[in-house]
């Protein structure tokens, strides 16, 4: 697996709209385009590549010296098949070698990813009223 450093955060807005679709109606939120590319062109964008093949990407930033993962999305047809736990176990390397110590993430509370980070060594550590922030030592 390898990183791929992208800038199509159009695609990948599109993406993470249509995956999210179903939490974001569920529990009555907005979806705005233009704000989450604002947001989003923040991060690093970087393509996740399997034996040449694009299976999801990932979108990390650093702010006030904490390593942050933003989004980490594992298109559908490739979900289940172990890539989201690498991508994890990678995204916790590349932050170790970049000198953080934890990976912080947010995850809605009954969404499909909080499985995946607690699976991973994420643990609940903030709370608001629809999501939790995850820690995990790199």
């Amino acid at each position: 697996m390898e990183f791929v450093k992208s800038e199509n955060f159009e695609g990948a807005i599109s993406a993470i709209k249509e995956a999210m679709a179903f939490d974001y109606e569920k529990l009555g939120l907005e979806w705005d385009d233009a704000k989450k590319l604002v947001q989003y062109q923040k991060c690093s964008l970087w393509n996740i590549s399997v034996e040449g093949e694009v299976v999801g990407f990932n979108m990390v930033y650093e702010h006030s010296g904490v390593f942050y993962l933003a989004e980490l999305h594992i298109g559908s047809c490739y979900r289940g098949k172990g890539f989201g736990t690498e991508a994890l176990r990678k995204i916790k390397s590349v932050a170790s070698m970049q000198g953080y110590s934890e990976v912080r993430v947010g995850a809605f509370k009954e969404g499909r990813a909080l499985k995946l980070y607690e699976r991973n060594g994420f643990v609940r550590e903030k709370e608001t009223e629809l999501t939790y922030e995850l820690v995990a030592n790199t």
